[in-house]
């Protein structure tokens, strides 16, 4: 088991040091693309905090929609990137303050090219993250929300991406 980690974390330096070295300023990454879905001016797939689960319902794709009630809209993908991606926004009456974004990956060598990705679009956009154990988070918007990536799966080929409010 130790070995997958070591393996794990080597991909994952290997990728971020390519990433780099090939100075990923306006870049196209496939996953950071299918994942993230971001323009500069939101957090994740088009959408801010507070943005209203109509707004939402437009942004995502009805087919995609698997779970709706008045605290929480569901979306389900897969293509031939990524296995699985649940999205769960969760909403209140002052709109969306959280998102979860489950992936699961064909190959874990898939999800540490995912994770390295990830973290260089959000360093890249939001500066250095904080670690806690194999959590990487960066507060943003002066430090009212957060964004958490927890690779702790990552050898089951699993990442999850929480978008939160601050208390």
């Amino acid at each position: 088991m130790k070995f997958i980690n070591i393996k794990v974390i080597s991909i994952f330096f290997l990728l971020a040091t390519v990433v780099y070295s090939c100075n990923f300023g306006n870049y196209s990454a496939k996953y950071v693309d299918v994942i993230i879905n971001d323009s500069d001016s939101s957090i994740v797939r088009g959408i801010n905090m507070f943005t209203q689960s109509s707004i939402i319902k437009q942004l995502e794709k009805k087919e995609a929609l698997v779970i709706e009630d008045e605290n929480s809209l569901e979306y389900k993908y897969s293509n031939k990137e990524i296995k699985e991606m649940d999205i769960v926004y969760f909403v209140d009456e002052n709109g969306m303050y959280q998102t979860e974004i489950f992936l699961e990956f064909f190959e874990e060598v898939e999800a540490a090219q995912a994770l390295a990705e990830v973290v260089i679009y959000f360093t890249e956009k939001y500066g250095k993250p904080k670690k806690d154990q194999d959590v990487l988070f960066w507060d943003i918007f002066a430090k009212k929300t957060s964004i958490d990536i927890n690779s702790t799966n990552i050898s089951n080929k699993k990442l999850k991406i929480t978008f939160s409010l601050l208390d």
